[in-house]
């Protein structure tokens, strides 16, 4: 679902928010997903809408948030988990709902996970899941939460989250750990990506770019040489 408001709570989730909603218990919610039943590379066979009362109750000592989902990803990443090829098929649990990036507000959180990670009960947030996303609420865990600017489309947010995490990482992953993660870690530095018009490379050189490097070079067809330049990258024909 997408919020026609940029990121701004619905009616419905400022009732969850407040806990004053009168259809239901405010720890109980009408929930909506995306199910498969089995592993299948056929979406249309297998893929069902169910409707149905889940309840959204937290332990105290639970380090998990609920989400009630504004905007969700249908992805490869999804479809090679649907088909059981990306973890194996001993690694999802049956029934399953897709959507490993979800955007929306933080309906429940306890006060220890609040406190933990600096979410509260309202944020706008963004998440990377195994699965679970295509749904109407979603639960996951604190530590994958990050907060969302106001000014930016829930569907926009959702389209970025693996993509650009996945360029973050790759970018990152052998820097020193003194300066990794850092703002110009990169500055002064010349990096080369292999594939620069995927969507990955194409958020690795925005990203490189951002953390300070110079010259980034990018190797593509003839054709997209032109596009590379304009994002800022060297092109290296292949």
């Amino acid at each position: 679902e997408r919020s026609s408001s940029r990121g701004a709570p619905d009616n419905e989730t400022k009732k969850m928010i407040a806990q004053t909603s009168a259809e239901v218990p405010p720890s109980v919610v009408r929930n909506r997903a995306i199910v498969y039943q089995s592993f299948s590379n056929d979406p249309i066979s297998s893929l069902k809408m169910y409707k149905f009362i889940s309840s959204i109750t937290l332990p105290a000592s639970s380090d998990d948030a609920f989400i009630k989902v504004q905007a969700s990803t249908v992805s490869f990443s999804d479809c090679l988990i649907r088909q059981g090829i990306w973890w194996g098929t001993g690694s999802v649990s049956l029934p399953a709902t897709p959507g490993v990036d979800v955007v929306g507000r933080v309906c429940n959180i306890t006060e220890n996970t609040a406190n933990k990670y600096g979410i509260r009960p309202g944020d706008y947030v963004a998440a990377l899941i195994r699965c679970g996303g295509n749904a109407r609420y979603v639960k996951a865990s604190g530590s994958s939460l990050v907060k969302v600017p106001a000014s930016v489309d829930p569907a926009a947010a959702a389209c970025m989250v693996e993509t650009y995490l996945s360029a973050f990482q790759s970018l990152h992953v052998g820097e020193p750990p003194n300066s990794r993660y850092s703002f110009n870690c990169h500055a002064g530095k010349s990096i080369l990506i292999i594939g620069g018009i995927s969507m990955v490379g194409q958020a690795m050189i925005e990203l490189a770019r951002l953390a300070g490097a110079p010259k980034v070079y990018a190797t593509a067809r003839q054709k997209h040489h032109k596009f590379l330049r304009s994002i800022g990258a060297i092109p290296l024909p292949i």
